[in-house]
């Protein structure tokens, strides 16, 4: 199990949090503010944080800054806040400084071991990733191969001029393959851009403007509900959204989890299933674009 570090100045709310990762089987830390927090982070080096915003002495985001600007040993340690704050605002600030995910007060415990367990997932395919790639290019730069250099370390290529149909964002992790929705897609002539980091898109999206954003609820570090309360739900971006809900998460389909999309996917699915759904949303959110286009 992981090591776990709870940073909250309410002490009832630190051991009801510490209790229940305790019954999961994980180590606890435990600190009573940011400064504290600081402290044992870099004593400890925990697997992962979790870190109310609003705390006397030096605050989440006063913490959460300092690890992040100060300390990147600690850049794939995730850091998730605990809050009752819940206005759009606080949301964006903690993404941008680089925050892992946003719960809210009072604490769904239930949802907190989920997100938890979903970040300690994240760190592992991470690291595993890293190895494969650093061994890779050790085996490479050995055998003096050029392809496979080039193919580690590419070159950016010349960005394509040439007009296509509707962009649609693939966001997907690692461990859900969407190759057949993808080729079905391209097959229809849509321009398909993919991200396996739900940052990465919201990082794009401003410059990418999408037409379609298709996203796994688990993406190689935000869970897409959170992605897109970020970008502010269905009824403030432009583009379509489709999320894709794994089947051990069968109880979010239909919950606010998955309201901030325009529909959702339980998987696994047949991928003429995904590409019917995806079009039935271009259909819908068409028809509103131009309704609003001639009112």
């Amino acid at each position: 199990m992981a090591k776990i570090l709870c940073v909250e100045d309410e002490e009832l709310i630190r051991k009801l949090v510490v209790e229940e990762l305790q019954d999961e089987g994980h180590e606890t830390i435990e600190a009573s503010n940011g400064e504290e927090g600081l402290k044992a982070i870099k004593a400890h080096k925990p697997d992962l944080v979790l870190c109310d915003v609003n705390m006397p002495v030096m605050d989440g985001c006063e913490m959460l800054t300092t690890v992040r600007e100060n300390h990147p040993e600690f850049a794939d340690m995730p850091i998730i806040f605990l809050t009752a704050q819940s206005d759009r605002k606080d949301i964006i600030a903690g993404q941008k400084l680089g925050a892992d995910d946003y719960l809210t007060k009072p604490i769904d415990y239930e949802m907190l071991m989920i997100s938890v367990d979903t970040r300690l997932k994240q760190v592992d395919r991470m690291g595993a990733r890293k190895q494969d790639e650093m061994v890779k290019l050790y085996k490479a730069l050995s055998t003096g191969d050029q392809a496979e250099l080039e193919e580690l370390v590419p070159v950016s290529p010349e960005a394509e001029v040439e007009d296509s149909g509707p962009t649609v964002a693939v966001v997907c992790n690692d461990e859900t393959d969407l190759s057949g929705v993808i080729q079905a897609l391209d097959a229809q002539g849509c321009k398909i851009e993919k991200y396996t980091s739900g940052s990465a898109f919201h990082h794009a999206v401003d410059k990418l403007d999408p037409d379609m954003l298709l996203i796994t609820f688990d993406t190689t570090d935000n869970q897409a509900p959170f992605v897109m309360k970020v970008l502010g739900g269905k009824t403030r971006v432009k583009f379509g959204s489709v999320v894709l809900v794994p089947a051990h998460l069968k109880k979010m389909c239909g919950t606010t989890q998955t309201s901030v999309f325009d529909a959702f996917v339980l998987m696994p699915t047949p991928d003429e299933t995904v590409v019917e759904v995806i079009n039935r949303v271009f259909k819908v959110r068409n028809k509103q674009n131009a309704e609003e286009a001639v009112s």
